[in-house]
Order: C-alpha cells, then structure tokens, then sequence
C-alpha cells in the first residue's frame, strides 16, 4: 500500500471518532470510491504461459511457414508482443512448460521462468526464450509427442498453491528448471502468489500445438486428483473424468477443414528441378534444396508456405525429363504448388454437434482453476492463517499449419470455454502474434463502465427490433474531477460458432469476456479512422495526439490489427469511452470557419429557443457548451500548500488542449443512468427503419441522435442546469464520494457530484396505417439531477408524417425547479421528488372515453432514503409517497394517489383483456409495500369482463408488503397475466448502497425476490377490492422455491413464491424480465470476487427460474460491478445496411434469422429465449411495445 492510501486510511479511522467518514451513498461510489479498489490498483496482473513443449512443436509435416520451427515463433512471438507493451504498462509473467527427461510415463510440468514483474526482469524472461528459440531441436527442450495435458495443468495448479509436484519432479531438466519456484528442487513447488495477488487476476495462456493422432487420453490417476480436490468442497465433479465410458464435458465438434489440391486459390509453381520417387518426398525435398530454382526457391524454401508437390501421375503434373531410374524406381520432377494458407480447422458443424469429450480432463482442470482457483493462505496480523481463493482464467492458442486436428482444436476450445477465455488459431507468425496482442489487450483493458442499453424498433413488426444495440458508457474523471466522460455506441448481434453475442462494425466480438466491456480492438458503428488528422502548423497527426487526457487512450492493439491506423486514432475505439461513436461525430458538427454547427435548445418562457450566451453568467461558458473552447482541467479545488495546510490550487485555471480539427475532445458527457430511448418514423425506401435516439447525459445536454449517421440532431439543456455547466467547465470542485475522509473532504472544498438528465425517457407515440408516426411525445427525467420532468412534442411536422422533425416543440414541463425547497413548483407537483420514475403512458377508457393519452409516474426519490441504515428512514411527509396521473398532452393533473412511502421505480402497466386500454396499474414503494391501482373493475372472473372506472373512482390498494423494513422495492415490479392471475415479480435491494461499507452487506439484509400473484377479481361477499387485506409477503402464505412444489400441487395454490439471495449483501438492483415461462433476474453482491479478500466492483449473478414451478437456484456468477437492466427483444439478424463485408471482417455473421434474446439478463451475452405463445402469457405494457396502440 502506498504512503498516500496509508494516510487516507488513518485519517478516515481518525475521522469516525468525530464525525462519519462519509456524507452519502449512491451506485457510482462503486465506480469512484476508493473503497471498492483498496490497493488493487498497485498489484499487476498474473501471465503465466503454458507452453506445449511437445515434439509436435517442431513437426516437418506441419509445414511451418516462415523457415522457423512452431515453437519457435511461439516464443518469438511471445516475445515480440511483450516488447510492444507500453512502458508505464506491465504484468506478472512466467513460463511454465511439459517436463522432459525421465521415462514416458513421468508427464509433469516445470517452471520455466518463475513469475515476476516483466519490466524489471525481461532480461531474464527474454534470454530463456532466447535459450528455448535455439535449442528447439534438443531433446531436453522436447516432450514425446504423446503427452496428455491433464497432467500437465495439474502440475500448473500445484504450482500456484505451493504443492508437491507430480512424480516427485521426475522428469525435471534440472539445467533448465527456475530454482526460485521450488522450496524443494524438483518435489515441492514455492507459490508465486501473495496475498496481494488476491488483489488481482491471473491467467493461463496456453500454446498447443496438435499431435497427428490427436490428443492423449488422461489416466485415471489424473481424475483421482482432481476428484479429490472436488471432495474438499464436499462435491463431486459437474461432468465424468477420464477413465468413465461418457458423461464428461462437452466439446464442439470440429471439421477439419483442409486446403484441396485441385484448390482454385492455389499458385502453380511449375516443376521442382530436382528429381523425387514419390510426392512426398518432393514436398520435404523443396523445402530445404537449396538447388531449386525460381520460383519454387524464392516461395518455398525461405517460405515455406503451403508448398506442396501434386500426387497426380498425369503427364501435366510429373515429367521424366532427365531423371534417373525405371520402374518403381523412377525418379519424376513434379508439378509444385503454393497455397496462400491452411484453412481453419474450426466452426460448429451445420448442426451444431457436441461431442463428449470424457477421455480428457484438460477443460475439467481449467473448469476448476476458474470456478474454485488456488489456495493462497494469508496470515493475519494476530497470527491467525486464512485460506482465500485465487481465480485462473485460460485462454489457448491452437497452433497448426498443415496438419490440423479436430479433436485437438475442440479440446482447447472446450478448455478456454470453461476457463473463462476463448480460442484462438494461428498458422504462421504473424496471426501468433495478433492471438497473442488480442489476449493482452483484454488483461489489460482500461476499465469502462456501461450503463445501460436498448434496440430500436422496427418500423414494420412493433415487436421485432432492428439489429442495433445502443450502448451508454461512462468513465469517472481519474482523480475525483466532476467532468466524466461518455459516449453512446452502436454495435450488433452476430453469430460466433452458433451463439450469438455482441459484434462490433467488422463482426469482430464486441465484448471483452474477461471485463465485460468493450474488445480492445472493437470498433462500433459511426467510428472512423482519424490518424491523419491536419494539424495545419505540424501536419498530419494522429487526433488525441498532444490532448494530454488522463489516461491517455493508447490503443493496446497489435500493428497488425492496426493496419496502418495510429494508437491515438478513434479507431478501433475499443474500451475507450471518448474515442469513436457518437462522441466522434458531435465533435465534427463544427463549419469550416471553426463555429459549432450544433443546435442546442434551452427553455424560457414555457417555449423552446436556441441557448444563447446571456443565457450564463460568464460568455466562455456557452462557448465550452457548444463545444468551441475547452474546458479547464480543474482538479481540487484546494490542495496541500504546507504541512498539513490547504490553499488554492494554483493550476486550477490552466485549460484543456484543444484538437487540431472540430469540437474540443470532451464533447460529450457520461450516461450514467439514462437508457437510451428509440423511436421509428417509418419505414425509409429502401425498407430499413427511420428513427431517432433520445438519451441524457452528465454534461447538462439531453440528445436527440441520428442512428444512420452517430450526429446529433439537436440537444436541449434546461435552465435548471445552467449552474451545473460552470462547474463542468472548471472541472471543480471535486467530487465527494462516499467513503472520502471527512476532514479531507473539508480540506478540498469537496461537493456531490452534479446530475442533468440522468433518467430514462418516457415516451408516447402513435402511427398511422402505414406503420409512419403522426404523433409522438418523450418525457425525460433527471433522477438526482432534479425535480422536473419536461414534456417534447417529436411528432412530424403538419403533412409529413413519418419524418423527424428538425427540432421539438416543448408540451409542458411539471415539478419543482429547486432540489432542496418547493419553491417555484408546478400547482399540485410540490410533493414530486426527484424524478426517478421513468413516465408510462397508455388510454384509459374512464378518461375522456380513452381518447388521450394518460401520463402516470411515480413520485420519486427523498433525500431521507441518503441515509445508509437497513431501517428505513422516512417519515410520512417524505417527498415522493405518490402516484401521479398526468394528461400526456397538457400536462394536467388528474390524479395523485398517495403511498406509504416514496415510489422510487416506474409503474406496471396491464391491459389484463387486449381492448388497448389500461385496466390495471402496479406500483413498488421504497419500504417494501406493493400497490394496485384499478382503472376499471373485474367482476367475473374472466380477463375479459371489465368494467371501466370513471376518473373520480380510480382507487390506491396496497395488496402486499414485506415484513422485514430493511427490504426495498426500488426496481419496477413486472407483470405477467395468466387469465385473470396476475404474476408480479420484483426483487428487494438498494443500488444506491454498492459497498461492502453499506447496509446490505455491512448489515447484513437478507434479500430476496418474489413473484406475487395477484387475483385482481372481485370475488364471493366482495362489492370492490378495497376491502381485502394486504398480503404479508414473508408470511409463509407464498412457496419457499427451494423447496419446490409438492406432488400435484399448482402454483396457483399459493400467493406466489420467494427465494432467498443467499450470498451476505447480494440484492436485486433491476427489474426482472418474462419470457418463455421463465422469469430472468439479476443480483449484486459487493465485495464478493477474489474469495472475498479484495475490494472490487462486487459480483454480478444471473437468475432464471421456471415461472409457474418455481425450484431452487443459486444464481450464476458472470461479471463484475452492478449489472445492467435486462430488456427482451425480438431481432430479425439483417445487417441493416451496416454489416462488413470482405476483406478485414470477423468471425461474427448476419443472416435472416428472427431470434428473441435478452441482453442484460446475462450482462451482454444475449440470452436466447423460446417464446410461448401470447395466449398462454400476456405481458404487461412496456416501454418498448407501448407504441403498438
């Protein structure tokens, strides 16, 4: 730990004799504070390369291009991309290999290199590669070639905990072995990991190289082993090991795809002028006769690639000439070809075949290294010893030229899987390296963060979307500095091997499954190359080349991949929030006389008109909204000056630098919490849909976005913001994050930080027969950037409908300007708290015959739900304990409802009987109360059978709550209607409170999600449904799904179900999802990777449990930091216009097929889902499908 942390340390325990060490919580302390990362930032990732030292790295028969053997361009190539890093960029590296001497039985591993620091020992690391590269061909460097690899990795795990070796080290080269890793040369290995490698991540990189016959079976010596370490857990194995008939893990089945000699891509090099009996023989001979002549000398001796000689025996392919023998012993010069390289021996077959992959246990160890890690004992300072758990994440690299293997290839693909990386091939030196380059850029990826994400529709099939995901992103300023940056990107779903997951432009994948963000060398839609940017004075130059932003956004991309482009190009964009994207294309909505093309709206006067620089208190800050002059670089506002006295930072007015072309770099700001909102026109001619993109973001601008083009159509900031813009602008005072010590955070003169839009966008729209939009109205909302939501007309101007217009015209805006005093407050709007609640709109037949549309928004957030206690601390008269009903086009109150408690999520809208009218609403409070709001009145018990209320007889029930206070409903609860059976799912937990420092881990809720049904029909001695009690949801009157159903029993027999989140401060922080009978949810659990040793961005866990037969499930654990909300769709996989084609795509394909997925129930790796048909399951209204009516 650093003498700087150890200081924050101290003053923060200091600091809670007098005062809190904290002021608040909220979900980006996960992001910024410095409690979720205690010194992880100084320990260095671990690389250990696993090399497969068999003889078949120096295989003739694999026809190696490049004169080189295999394994020598794999350590050059391991070599070459080490030196590529960055200086300031460094990782743990080691080696770790197959022994070599002993009998064939004694088939252990050793250490190569012991693990240490590469910048500081690449003497060392590189002078045993150098020791490897020339001793290729000496038996102490090669293992026989029928080695299996259980054994292998088994060694490598005895590694990493400190353990005996196999063998007792038989078969060690005593002369080429780091005697630093062993405690005992060769029986006992010494561990490499401390405990402050806990505090970081280690990887295999395994370099295989295929045996002719395929991989060797493991022994049952090797499962023993393995079972065993299985039973230390009190479990057995998930899949049979080798030495069992079947049952062991899955492995795609690959088809050896090889190159024909009739090929119509091969070179006809005319004929060998050497004389050879046979074909093979003449392909060994031109590889190394230095006689032959040109070209088959220039291509296939230095080459060597892909030579071959043609078995053919006609006369076009094999002369006598001059050769000696008769017979059988006639010699022939034979007719050579080149090949331009072997084609892959990878992708599922057609039908997607599994095979069962039991003979081998490599997947089964790597399974095991990921899942259960390495012991690593840590000591306390009492003396006492603790047992945490060091995670390994494989990745493989299948190396082959000529003589691929199928089974070979499928096994390391089977091993990355489970070992949470991915396979890669590689068939000359130069796709070794890009391999290689790509895995490192995904160790060392700068982290990002996503917020959230959705599709648009489509224009011709409201419930299909188009093949575009829109991403939010943001990244914290580096040093507690107000000015975040952000980008809204565009990617794809594609097929990869038959899955589909999340493309980029060039169908590369998009996702790095290592963060969960982007690939280091993805490049999303709407990026373009900009190494070349005219710096008039100095020329050309790459764009960020001198902007001196922090970090640096040097792309970790091999120069392969590159092709030309610079590092501090915007493409690839890859994890770089402020590179490519829509970011890229505002800054370059300047005219050629330097002046800001963009149009920017502002409010005054219930009207809209352009921002205009009177508009603040200073002209340079319309100028830096616009994007014409930078911003300043701020900082604290106050810093250090003497011994422990704090002045004013003399820096504070030093300014950004501005690029050499367009707008300043920093255009756009991050989206923290504001989903992107979609809306389709209609259709264009060429049959794609017309739409727009809305969103907010945390630079005060509320965006509308041209998805053909990334540009911005036109942008509004509200008034109520003006102030928040200036202190973007000076990037100060800095921001007081939960867990900053108090006294520090007085020191600098630290705020909260500041929030615009930062809520999702209501909408409302409504299309003609067409399928084009005549009317459409968005409702943004700010969540702790204020009171106030705004009401935009978006619809076509007067006879153009199903065209955009050039900007809005405002409808309304309702709420309280100011954040702490109802002053200035919409009549009827004073108790409206923050607006977190997301606006819903739909016709409500008791109003006006359901001719307008009705508005209907939770009251929001009070500031009492700030305090950080498992007891709730609102009173009555907290703001926010209402439901409001609002006419969507004037803005007119019709209804607030009041609640017990704040109402922090969005509404559930039912149309329980399909007449397009709202019948039902449901609302959550933030102190675990569930509500009904009835819109009309079911007296029988058929769905159909409705009766409409009149608006005076709408009527507030609060049908469930929980028991336990310390629960909060803050994620909007999702409905379901089987019949008149009303299946309402929601999960209770606090994003707001995302450290192992907050209430739910710290003390200890217990958590849980529910689906409660609800039987809203007036039934027996009922007049109305205002009179039956309400449901205590932990009052065992709902099933326990660990326990399952009994025999005969329904669901229906219940009032819904429950399971416990097991895991101490694991929470529901988002909505759930329905579909195909199942319902999908996500939990957060702080603290909780690395055995719970380090702080970190926590655990992210799917849930997906039958719907109406609920049964046990502990949840799957798929990435770091708090998930993002699920959203299910159906997409028809077209290109959209926008796919790669030819030359620099990916693996990634588009076709015609129409898949529902979920993105978000898993991170983004999209779920596939079978739907079940809309008679058996209606789903209640969403956002997303609202426009249907």
């Amino acid at each position: 730990m650093s003498k700087s942390s150890v200081r924050f340390f101290l003053r923060c325990v200091l600091a809670l004799i007098i005062a809190p060490c904290f002021a608040w919580a909220e979900d980006i302390d996960l992001f910024a504070s410095g409690l979720a990362s205690d010194g992880a930032s100084d320990t260095l990732p671990n690389v250990i390369f696993v090399l497969d030292n068999t003889s078949n790295w120096s295989r003739q028969s694999q026809k190696w291009p490049g004169g080189l053997k295999q394994g020598q361009s794999e350590v050059q190539a391991i070599r070459n991309t080490l030196a590529a890093l960055p200086i300031n960029v460094d990782l743990n590296v080691g080696i770790f290999e197959f022994t070599t001497e002993g009998n064939a039985n004694e088939d252990g591993g050793y250490v190569r290199f012991d693990l240490q620091p590469y910048q500081a020992g690449k003497v060392a690391f590189n002078a045993t590669l150098d020791e490897i590269y020339e001793g290729i061909n000496d038996p102490s460097e090669k293992r026989n070639s029928n080695s299996s690899l259980g054994n292998l990795v088994a060694d490598f795990y005895h590694y990493l905990a400190g353990e005996a070796s196999l063998f007792s080290g038989a078969g060690t080269p005593s002369s080429l072995a780091d005697s630093s890793a062993y405690t005992v040369p060769w029986s006992r290995f010494a561990s490499p990991l401390t405990s402050a490698m806990l505090c970081t991540k280690t990887y295999m990189i395994f370099i295989g190289n295929p045996d002719s016959n395929g991989p060797e079976s493991d022994d049952q010596n090797n499962s023993a082993a393995l079972a065993e370490l299985y039973a230390g857990f009190n479990m057995v194995a998930p899949a049979a090991l080798a030495g069992a008939s079947a049952g062991g893990l899955s492995m795609p089945k690959y088809q050896t795809l090889s190159v024909s000699q009739e090929s119509t891509n091969q070179v006809d090099l005319g004929f060998s002028a050497q004389c050879y009996t046979e074909p093979s023989a003449c392909s060994s001979g031109i590889l190394v006769a230095a006689s032959e002549a040109a070209p088959v000398a220039a291509a296939c001796v230095d080459a060597a690639a892909g030579c071959f000689c043609s078995t053919s025996n006609s006369a076009a392919n094999r002369i006598k000439a001059d050769c000696p023998g008769n017979g059988q012993s006639q010699q022939y010069q034979y007719r050579v070809f080149q090949n331009p390289g072997v084609t892959e021996a990878g992708g599922h077959t057609a039908t997607d075949i599994l095979i069962d992959g039991v003979d081998y246990n490599f997947d089964d160890w790597t399974k095991f290294l990921k899942e259960f890690g390495v012991p690593v004992t840590v000591t306390g300072d009492d003396g006492s010893a603790e047992v945490y758990r060091a995670q390994v994440t494989t990745y493989t690299v299948d190396v082959y030229n000529a003589k691929p293997n199928a089974l070979h290839s499928a096994l390391l693909d089977s091993a990355a899987e489970q070992g949470g990386g991915y396979r890669q091939s590689a068939t000359n030196a130069a796709e070794l390296e890009v391999a290689l380059n790509r895995v490192f850029g995904d160790i060392i990826d700068v982290n990002t963060s996503f917020s959230a994400v959705t599709l648009p529709l489509s224009s011709a099939n409201r419930a299909q979307a188009d093949n575009r995901v829109f991403v939010g992103m943001f990244r914290p300023g580096a040093d507690r500095e107000p000015r975040w940056l952000g980008n809204l990107k565009q990617y794809q779903l594609a097929f990869f091997n038959g899955q589909i997951e999340l493309a980029d432009v060039n169908l590369e994948r998009a996702i790095n499954p290592q963060t969960g963000f982007s690939q280091s060398c993805a490049t999303s839609f709407w990026t373009a190359d900009t190494s070349d940017v005219d710096a008039s004075v100095s020329g050309l130059q790459p764009y960020f080349d001198g902007l001196a932003l922090d970090p640096n956004p040097v792309s970790a991309c091999s120069p392969t991949v590159l092709a030309g482009r610079s590092v501090l190009s915007d493409s690839p964009d890859g994890p770089f929030v402020e590179k490519g994207g829509a970011a890229q294309q505002i800054r370059n909505q300047i005219t050629s006389s330097g002046v800001s093309a963009r149009v920017i709206l502002t409010e005054s006067e219930q009207a809209l008109r352009s921002l205009i620089a009177s508009d603040f208190s200073d002209p340079v800050y319309h100028r830096y909204v616009v994007g014409e002059n930078p911003g300043l670089r701020g900082g604290d506002a106050k810093v250090l000056v003497g011994d422990g006295l704090y002045g004013t930072n003399p820096y504070l007015e030093s300014t950004e630098r501005m690029p050499a072309l367009g707008l300043r770099a920093t255009i756009h700001g991050d989206i923290v919490h504001s989903r992107p909102l979609t809306v389709s026109y209609g259709s264009k001619p060429d049959g794609e849909t017309l739409f727009r993109v809305f969103y907010g973001s945390n630079d005060g601008v509320y965006r509308s976005l041209n998805p053909d083009t990334g540009t911005e159509d036109w942008a509004f900031i509200a008034p109520e913001h003006y102030q928040g813009i200036e202190r973007q602008y000076r990037n100060t005072p800095s921001v007081n994050y939960f867990g900053l010590d108090a006294a520090l955070s007085t020191d600098i003169d630290a705020e909260k930080k500041d929030y615009f839009f930062d809520g999702s966008t209501g909408v409302y729209t409504k299309y003609n027969a067409y399928g084009d939009l005549t009317t459409g109205f968005i409702f943004p909302t700010m969540r702790r950037g204020g009171r106030m939501v705004y009401g935009f007309d978006i619809s076509p101007t007067a006879g153009r409908a199903g065209i955009p217009p050039n900007s809005p015209t405002l409808l309304w805006k309702l709420g309280c300007p100011s954040s702490a005093q109802d002053v200035g407050c919409t009549p009827g709007f004073s108790n409206v708290g923050q607006t977190w609640s997301t606006p819903v709109v739909g016709y409500i037949e008791g109003y006006q015959e359901g001719s307008r549309p009705v508005l209907m928004m939770g009251g929001g957030w009070d500031s009492c739900l700030d305090v950080d206690s498992a007891a709730y601390a609102c009173s009555g008269t907290a703001k926010g304990n209402s439901i409001f009903f609002v006419d969507a086009r004037s803005g007119e109150l019709l209804a607030e409802l009041a609640t017990d408690a704040p109402v922090v999520a969005e509404l559930e809208l039912l149309d329980i009987d399909f007449d397009g009218y709202i019948d039902f609403v449901y609302a959550a409070d933030a102190a675990g109360g569930l509500y009904r709001i009835s819109l009309t009145q079911l007296p029988g018990a058929q769905a159909t059978s409705t009766v409409p209320l009149t608006q005076s007889a709408w009527f507030i029930k609060k049908i469930a709550s929980v028991a336990n206070s310390s629960r909060r409903f803050m994620s909007r609860p999702v409905v379901g209607a089987l019949g008149s059976d009303v299946f309402i799912t929601l999960g209770s937990g606090d994003r707001e409170r995302p450290l192992k420092q907050n209430y739910p881990y710290k003390q200890q809720v217990s958590n849980r999600f529910y689906v409660f049904i609800d039987r809203p029909v007036v039934r027996g001695n009922e007049t109305d449904l205002t009179t039956r009690p309400t449901t205590n949801l932990d009052g065992g009157t709902l099933l326990n799904a660990a326990q399952g159903l009994a025999p005969g029993a329904v669901i229906t027999d219940y009032d819904g179900w429950y399971i416990d989140l097991l895991d101490r401060g694991e929470q529901v922080v988002n909505q759930s999802a329905i579909g195909g009978g199942q319902v999908f949810f996500n939990t957060f659990q702080p603290n909780g990777g690395n055995g719970g040793m380090c702080a970190n961005l926590g655990v992210s866990k799917a849930y997906s449990i039958p719907l109406f037969a609920p049964k046990n499930d502990l949840g799957e654990k798929f990435g770091e930091g708090i998930p993002i909300p699920p959203i299910i769709v159906t997409v028809k996989l077209d290109s959209n216009g926008g796919s790669c084609r030819g030359v620099g795509c990916g693996d990634g394909e588009v076709t015609d097929d129409v898949v529902t997925v979920c993105i978000g129930c898993k991170g983004f790796d999209p779920v596939e889902i079978e739907p079940l048909g809309a008679d058996i399951l209606n789903e209640a209204f969403r956002v997303e499908n609202i426009d249907r009516l």
